[in-house]
């Protein structure tokens, strides 16, 4: 809606007013989620955002209330990694260093193309997608999982977002 007084007296401060009003009904109807998913037994969920800076005051609010907030997924892949490690006797992977650098290395790996990591590996350790409880992205569906890569040209396909977007809230 336009301002009050019209658009001729609108100011830094409307501005600054408009922003805050929006992150509010949006820390509230994730709040909402967080409702929902607690009474159905759920300690946690994801939650996609629209940009870096929605992001980062989400987290912000979300934090003040005492909610654990992360990012999910170098934890998602450094999981699938060290599974694919424990098995890679009865399993091809590429070469790897040994110690933590060959976890690291297969790490980055899986991030650098989770689609392809998909086809050659879900099979043996699940899917490399995650699942988005909640997005605040209207190009993002939720309920549906998503590839979270590591480099930007992946975003602009079907199934890629953005994986600074992605928060895990915990309770």
């Amino acid at each position: 809606p336009p301002p009050i007084g019209g658009w001729s007296t609108f100011t830094a401060k409307d501005a600054r007013g408009r922003c805050h009003d929006t992150l509010r009904t949006e820390v509230e109807y994730v709040l909402k989620c967080i409702a929902w998913e607690c009474d159905h037994g759920r300690v946690s969920m994801t939650v996609l955002c629209s940009n870096q800076e929605r992001c980062d005051l989400l987290a912000q609010e979300l934090r003040t209330r005492e909610f654990m907030v992360i990012n999910p997924v170098r934890t998602h892949y450094a999981l699938k990694a060290r599974e694919l490690i424990d098995k890679r006797a009865r399993i091809e992977l590429p070469q790897l260093p040994d110690g933590p650098e060959g976890e690291e290395f297969l790490l980055r790996t899986l991030y650098s193309d989770p689609a392809a990591a998909e086809a050659k590996y879900a099979g043996i350790v699940g899917t490399f997608k995650i699942f988005v409880h909640v997005s605040l992205d209207v190009n993002t569906d939720k309920g549906h999982g998503y590839f979270f890569g590591a480099e930007v040209p992946h975003h602009h396909k079907e199934h890629y977002r953005d994986s600074r977007l992605l928060l895990k809230v915990q309770w």
